[in-house]
């Protein structure tokens, strides 16, 4: 592919490195060695919270509520505060604030055969 040694060289001590990783012949992905126990976190958390919410009879809960919840899960402790701000970004909760707290529910676009 026109790479010279150095090139060669320099992929070479990046892959031994594990800071990229091979997907081909002509092709990397970089790569964050020890990001798999944050992305298994992330993903036990939100089937848990997911789970509190579809136990709820109208699927919400006050956020204060929810918050007083233990994860079963908790290896990676990023506190439930974290998981529930991912899972708004992710367009899996929204937020809807009324007089007797905030209110976390699924959002629209959210289909619970997702989980």
């Amino acid at each position: 592919y026109g790479l010279g040694p150095l090139a060669v060289k320099n992929l070479s001590l990046l892959v031994r490195g594990g800071l990229i990783v091979r997907r081909n012949e002509s092709s990397y992905w970089f790569n964050v060695p020890g990001t798999a126990a944050i992305y298994q976190s992330c993903e036990k958390a939100k089937k848990e919270i997911v789970a509190f919410l579809k136990k709820q009879k109208f699927k919400e809960m006050l956020e204060q509520d929810m918050m007083k919840k233990k994860l079963r899960f908790p290896k990676l402790d990023l506190g439930l505060s974290f998981h529930i701000k991912n899972m708004i970004g992710s367009n899996i909760l929204c937020r809807k604030y009324t007089t007797s707290g905030t209110l976390l529910h699924f959002h629209s676009s959210f289909e619970e055969n997702d989980q």
